[in-house]
């Protein structure tokens, strides 16, 4: 929903609509979601990464 709202804003202004979000323009709630995310995010590449042994040599 957040990047729908920032495209029909850039939409509104006659501007091409773009994915860039600038997490600053966030309210609370949105940036704390967002750090959860990127929490959660790097803990599952961890796991994949032990998982598959990335970055290690055989």
């Amino acid at each position: 929903m957040i990047r729908i709202r920032h495209q029909l804003q850039q939409v509104r202004a006659g501007l091409a609509p773009d994915n860039f979000i600038n997490p600053k323009q966030l309210n609370s709630l949105e940036q704390g979601n967002l750090k959860e995310i990127c929490r959660l995010l790097s803990r599952i590449l961890d796991d994949i990464g032990k998982q598959y042994s990335i970055g290690t040599q055989l």
